[in-house]
């Protein structure tokens, strides 16, 4: 028997635990949408990531001595236990077989949903169902989360008229699109399309007429900051959850409180009228929301066009990994490699000849599909149509507990039809599983927890404690010391841009000590090391900076041999090598670039320095054959045509150094150097 002064004691502390957990989650969806950090390279999210990894530990380790105390756990018994399970081991076999198991457990620089960010999204939803019972506290997360977003929406709103507080990026960006605390518009859209149905249930369930008018208020807020976003997917998917939660509420409901949605209605309204004359500039182009809204039945539309050329080229890649996936957070290794002729020469004319890195398919189903392969989708699939089925089914009855999951049901729907034109980002998808857990704790009843004893963990509780302590912040110091290695990276990076190389290089280094397996900033030191030999006169110390550049681009390419920018700039460096030190060089160069283009087939960047790399080993016929594959994919750049024309020039082709002269003059009038070769030319006719 335990004595009453160890009951009281343990008490406290289970009662403490509770706090934690409670609060923490509470700090989690407040805070998440709102933080980011100018001293990140990834200002973003990155940041947002690392806030809410560690935020998640503390929840996890908290419930882990709570556990231990109370020697006992609680389970949920839901329909959805067995399936999300189920998904969690396809998560850990698809990164087991991954094309990069690395990358598939850190997530890929930029978007960084790899393992370890599913398993805190994972944990988090398992914390709601067990530990969130109370309606009171769902309540009040959904009532955070809409005083969060109240305060993104409005800076997003001041941003976009050029009214910023930090860096003075808002004279910078005035005018384009409202991107707020996310750094870009389709991702402030995504979370502004979960909260807006909510704040919509709310709207129409509450009785209270000044709480109605408080959540009308919000309501306009966030509907005048996704318009400003300019995103289309945002606003469908906005408007059809908003019919959903009409369709949920039911036809009494709606005329009792006809009168409030007649008013805001009209709001909405005048509202659209007056912000339809705010402009964007979208792929060089200004367009005012009304004709972004018309685009939409525009197949060939660049951005449309573009999105459904990536899915036709996503179903090749299926094709090959139909079974368990190339691994999460992989879509950008393998994407390129399928990408055909037709699909690079597409991207180069909307870009104007800029490279457009795909990293997602752009489509929630496709994603899921080749990152976890059939079984994955099967689950994800599995996984929302039990829960629609169970939650609508539960609303039916009318209960005044479920017209909290009409608003939550609605913002996962929302964001389900986003992520068929977009993609989850760290704050959509956290709130996504938290939204999940709470619907299913709405529905619960008693007899879905089930108590099961521990008494055996009475014999080794110290360890316990003293382990989780030790395991929180070993772990929490590994995501720290990534954020850190960031924020050095950001440094180094600021230091070459003012061409300050000599500063750049130790925090590059640090970055890379820091973040050992990041191949982003390994990439990034190995480039300082180039741009540094590039401009050293001394032979001898430009030979140590190549060689160090190689070095460093040798690690990345050890740790990601998919990457086919690694590959590229080793290219450079060997072909700079070859010109100014050791001749034997170019044949490293011109292997690499080929491998890059094994990746990557049609990248113009690769083609024309293989290209250069031809034309510096005297190799006329393949230099000829490379760059008239650049100009079919790209036929306005002068540069081309001009290193085409030397290669024609090598062959004695006159006529052709002629045309393609003449080609280069017509891109680019003021290129003296296209005239002083027409003269020569001249000369010698």
């Amino acid at each position: 028997m335990k004595k009453q002064k160890d009951l009281v004691y343990e008490n406290k502390i289970v009662n403490v635990c509770d706090k934690v957990i409670e609060y923490g989650i509470y700090v989690l969806v407040f805070f998440v949408p709102l933080i980011f950090s100018y001293s990140s390279f990834s200002i973003y999210e990155l940041t947002k990531l690392t806030f809410m990894q560690i935020i998640t530990l503390i929840l996890f380790f908290t419930l882990i001595i709570k556990i231990t105390t109370e020697e006992k756990i609680v389970c949920n018994l839901n329909l959805l236990n067995f399936p999300i399970f189920i998904f969690a081991f396809i998560l850990l076999i698809s990164t087991i077989f991954s094309i990069n198991p690395t990358i598939s457990i850190l997530g890929c620089y930029w978007r960084f949903q790899g393992l370890s960010t599913f398993l805190a999204y994972i944990i988090l939803y398992v914390i709601i169902i067990t530990n969130f019972k109370k309606r009171e506290r769902i309540e009040k997360v959904i009532l955070i989360a809409i005083s969060s977003c109240f305060i993104v929406s409005t800076y997003g709103i001041l941003r976009y008229f050029g009214i910023d507080f930090f860096e003075g990026m808002g004279d910078i960006l005035k005018g384009r699109q409202a991107y707020s605390t996310f750094g870009n518009p389709n991702y402030l859209a995504s979370y502004l399309c979960m909260i807006i149905p909510l704040t919509f249930s709310l709207f129409i369930l509450n009785s209270s007429k000044y709480v109605k008018i408080l959540f009308g208020t919000f309501l306009i807020v966030f509907y005048i900051c996704l318009i400003l976003t300019f995103s289309r997917s945002g606003w469908v998917s906005s408007l059809i959850s908003s019919f959903f939660v009409l369709l949920l509420v039911g036809r009494k409901v709606i005329f009792q409180n006809k009168i409030y949605l007649l008013s805001l209605l009209i709001i909405l309204f005048i509202t659209t009228m007056v912000f339809s004359k705010c402009k964007s500039i979208i792929a060089g182009e200004s367009i005012s929301p009304g004709e972004r809204a018309i685009s939409i039945k525009n197949i060939r539309y660049p951005s449309i066009e573009q999105r459904l050329r990536i899915w036709d080229r996503t179903l090749y890649i299926l094709r090959n990994h139909i079974l368990i996936g190339t691994g999460l957070d992989t879509f950008e290794y393998v994407f390129h490699k399928y990408g055909n002729f037709e699909f690079q020469k597409f991207q180069y004319k909307i870009s104007k000849g800029r490279e457009i890195y795909i990293d997602r398919a752009h489509n929630e189903v496709l994603d899921i599909s080749v990152s976890l392969g059939i079984f994955g989708l099967f689950v994800y699939l599995w996984v929302t149509i039990i829960l629609f089925k169970k939650i609508i089914k539960e609303i039916s009855k009318g209960k005044d507990n479920y017209k909290l999951s009409i608003g939550l049901i609605s913002a996962v729907l929302s964001i389900l039809i986003q992520n068929q034109f977009n993609f989850h980002t760290v704050t959509t998808a956290m709130l996504f599983w938290l939204f999940i857990g709470m619907n299913i704790s709405l529905i619960s009843h008693v007899g879905n927890f089930r108590e099961k004893k521990l008494p055996i963990i009475n014999k080794i509780k110290s360890p316990i404690y003293f382990s989780s302590v030790l395991i929180f912040l070993l772990i929490s110091s590994l995501f720290i010391r990534y954020f850190i290695g960031d924020c050095y990276y950001y440094r180094g990076y600021l230091c070459g841009k003012k061409r300050l190389f000599d500063d750049a290089s130790p925090f590059f280094k640090k970055a890379v000590k820091l973040s050992p397996m990041q191949e982003f900033y390994q990439v990034g030191l190995g480039k300082v090391y180039f741009v540094k030999a590039k401009q050293e006169q001394d032979l001898r110390r430009k030979k140590y900076l190549l060689d160090k550049s190689i070095e460093e681009y040798n690690k990345a390419k050890h740790l990601n041999p998919l990457n086919f920018f690694v590959y590229y700039e080793l290219g450079r460096i060997h072909l700079h090598y070859a010109e100014k030190i050791e001749g034997t060089k170019l044949d490293n160069a011109i292997a690499s670039f080929k491998h890059s283009l094994n990746l990557y087939p049609y990248n113009i960047s690769c083609l024309f320095e293989l290209g250069v790399g031809y034309l510096e080993g005297g190799m006329w016929d393949e230099a000829i054959s490379i760059y008239r594959e650049i100009i079919t994919l790209f036929p306005n750049d002068a540069k081309y045509h001009i290193n085409l024309a030397y290669a024609y020039s090598k062959k004695g082709l006159m006529r052709d150094v002629e045309k393609e002269l003449l080609k280069a003059r017509e891109i680019d009038p003021t290129n003296k150097k296209v005239e002083e070769e027409l003269e020569k030319l001249k000369s010698l006719n």
